[in-house]
């Protein structure tokens, strides 16, 4: 999920799960047995209802290769070229 700002948009936590989700190509179900938690938990992370704990949440940046920083940062993109 992006949200739109002015002048660019960010990717939400959720979002970011669901891209490296799908660029590891992880079903839902997949990537809840990976980690140890219910589909309908990675479900609700996607679509921004709540976040992953502190454990899952290392979980998720280990399976998919990435820091914490880079799960939790607001990137800010813009259209506009510098």
């Amino acid at each position: 999920k992006m949200v739109v700002i002015k002048g660019g948009f960010h990717m939400t936590i959720g979002g970011k799960i669901q891209y490296y989700r799908k660029m590891n190509d992880y079903s839902q179900e997949d990537l809840a047995k990976k980690i140890g938690v219910s589909r309908q938990a990675i479900s609700k992370w996607e679509r921004d209802d709540s976040i992953p704990d502190l454990v899952n949440g290392t979980k998720l940046c280990s399976l998919f290769n990435i820091t914490i920083e880079d799960l939790l940062r607001s990137e800010e993109h813009t259209s506009e070229l510098q």
